[in-house]
């Protein structure tokens, strides 16, 4: 897998931000633009964990930029997964590739949870397995299955973006609002307009019934509501 640290948000942050400012009434940003009006635009340095940010600083105390590029074993983009790898992760998730992605999504997700100073995180099992089967169900249909990981990785990161710029819990509707800011090469604005509507119609009940639960396991310590750990260890 490919070890090198990506611009960490930072990129989410700006586009969300940017597009706050605008005029386009699909974006749902007043709180943001309201605070951009009044203290300037924010970057990922102003959501850093208390250890992150020293280390942020002293890798940047000669010349230090918006980018935050810590070159961390922590911090793992999996966009460059070669064949090998992918045979491997199949065979963990028992050969269901949405599981891989999924999979894959929650490591990032624990990773951000860490390095990034979020308020906390309400997200319903089921709710986090029915984004991903409506999701998928898409791609599959539209046959850009394999554009699937990207997408949702993409996704991932302006949903923190979203949580961080509005001072909310990471929860589902971040990655709902999300998926109107990602500039996909695969969809469009169209088809994030369906997806969502898809969420919205869709029974939790009738995902969990043809499909394993997930295997999500609820941690009541501190300002998680759920440990997505398990995912890491299938």
């Amino acid at each position: 897998m490919d070890n090198e640290g990506e611009v960490l948000i930072t990129e989410e942050l700006e586009v969300i931000q940017q597009r706050a400012l605008g005029n386009n009434d699909f974006y749902n940003d007043s709180k943001i633009r309201e605070y951009i009006e009044k203290n300037g635009m924010r970057y990922i340095e102003d959501f850093l964990t208390e250890d992150i940010l020293k280390e942020y600083n002293d890798l940047n105390d000669d010349d230090k930029t918006e980018d935050y590029d810590l070159n961390d074993d922590d911090i793992i983009e999996y966009y460059d997964l070669d064949n090998q790898e992918i045979k491997k992760l199949l065979l963990l998730n028992n050969g269901c590739y949405k599981d891989m992605v999924q999979g894959l999504v929650v490591y990032e997700f624990d990773v951000y949870s860490e390095i990034c100073n979020i308020k906390g995180i309400d997200i319903k099992p089921s709710d986090w397995d029915k984004l991903f089967d409506v999701t998928y169900s898409y791609y599959q249909d539209k046959e850009i299955k394999d554009c699937y990981l990207d997408d949702m990785l993409t996704l991932n990161r302006y949903a923190f973006s979203l949580a961080l710029l509005n001072d909310s819990d990471v929860n589902i509707d971040c990655y709902l609002e999300g998926l109107k800011y990602m500039d996909s090469s695969y969809i469009g604005i169209d088809d994030i307009v369906t997806m969502i509507d898809n969420y919205n119609n869709t029974n939790t009940n009738d995902t969990i019934k043809n499909k394993q639960k997930s295997k999500v396991k609820r941690n009541l310590s501190g300002n998680k509501i759920i440990s997505f750990n398990s995912y890491k260890n299938r």
